[in-house]
């Protein structure tokens, strides 16, 4: 039985850019930078890694949804808007989750 979800990886052929996104713009903190594989650790146990690969060569997705990411905030209306004015695009406002 799996007890836990500790981590999500993550191919790329833009890394630098979604590093900067996870940093900057998300503010996610980095635990390790090894250039070709970064891993930001939003909570202490949890971490979404980014890397390069050699099989992963397109600049652009085919598929922009293949990859969604949940958040938790307690300002999510503020934070929606923080993001929202630099250009992040959603799929939709934030609403209640059940």
């Amino acid at each position: 039985m799996i007890d836990n979800m500790v981590g999500v990886i993550r191919f790329m052929a833009r890394l630098d850019a979604m590093v900067a996104f996870n940093r900057d713009t998300l503010r996610l903190p980095v635990h390790a930078d090894h250039r070709d594989f970064v891993a930001f650790e939003p909570r202490q146990g949890i971490r979404l890694h980014i890397g390069r690969h050699s099989q992963v060569w397109t600049e652009k997705d085919v598929d922009p949804y293949r990859v969604m990411l949940n958040v938790a905030t307690m300002e999510i209306h503020s934070e929606y808007e923080r993001l929202w004015g630099p250009g992040v695009e959603f799929i939709r406002p934030p609403e209640r989750e059940g």
